[in-house]
């Protein structure tokens, strides 16, 4: 069975210019590999996931990423999709690696520290540029370095579980 869950891959900003690009953060790295994944999901309201299946425009512009979509010809066309998520299905995605991971894959794992005390949830990942950064929310909130061998013993993804080499009493 075809696995249709959605992934969030990017969203758009703001309109750029007046003949309808629109801004682009991507969530993929790198960056431009965003346009790879065809078709994009868009969703304007929650819950309402439109296919787009147009080839789009798109380019770079300075350290932006900029589209234009297909109904998109001025700026005022364009704002209706200012903060729009961009969704692809999860079989789009290419099979992760031993011991790569997705960011989806490790919110909502339970994290564990060699003592066995429980830190909370990952919330979500940060990047960093240096290295990514699990946000963990529990009693405290923690910032653990996603550095497998160091920091991230193990991951789990069958059992939901991340171990770490953390100390519950270290505050991030």
């Amino acid at each position: 069975m075809m696995d249709e869950s959605i992934i969030i891959v990017g969203q758009l900003g703001a309109p750029h210019g007046l003949k309808g690009w629109l801004k682009l953060t991507s969530y993929t790295q790198p960056r431009d590999n965003i346009f790879n994944y065809q078709p994009w999901l868009l969703q304007r309201q929650p819950g309402d996931w439109q296919p787009l299946t147009t080839t789009l425009q798109h380019q770079q512009h300075t350290q932006k990423l900029l589209v234009l979509l297909p109904d998109c010809h001025d700026c005022d066309q364009a704002r209706h999709y200012t903060h729009t998520r961009i969704g692809i299905y999860r079989h789009q995605l290419p099979p992760s690696g031993d011991q790569q991971y997705y960011w989806t894959d490790l919110q909502g794992l339970q994290v564990f520290n060699q003592q066995g005390e429980h830190l909370g949830v990952v919330d979500y990942v940060l990047a960093t540029g240096a290295n990514d950064v699990l946000v963990v929310k529990g009693d405290t909130e923690h910032l653990i370095p996603f550095i497998l061998d160091q920091y991230i013993l193990k991951v789990d993804l069958s059992a939901q579980r991340i171990d770490v080499a953390w100390d519950a009493d270290f505050l991030s």
